[in-house]
């Protein structure tokens, strides 16, 4: 493909992404919907672990390893 055709494919390509973000940005304005990228952020609020919860995380990590080992050392 020759030089000139790739740049007048990627004009033609730049203005049609052009065309689609105005009318993304249309109907987002129109219906108040916001970006994804805008929705997914995490908020930085977590809650904290009881020691309860971590004891009991704990023994299932842990069981779990053990029940790795063995088949490891079955192999």
């Amino acid at each position: 493909m020759p030089r000139q055709d790739v740049k007048g494919f990627l004009a033609q390509l730049k203005r049609e992404r052009a065309e689609l973000d105005a009318a993304i940005a249309a109907i987002e304005r129109r219906f108040g919907a916001r970006s994804a990228s805008a929705s997914a952020k995490p908020t930085g609020k977590s809650r904290p672990m009881s020691e309860e919860t971590k004891r009991k995380l704990s023994r299932i990590m842990k069981a779990k390893m053990a029940d790795r080992t063995k088949a490891a050392a079955k192999k």
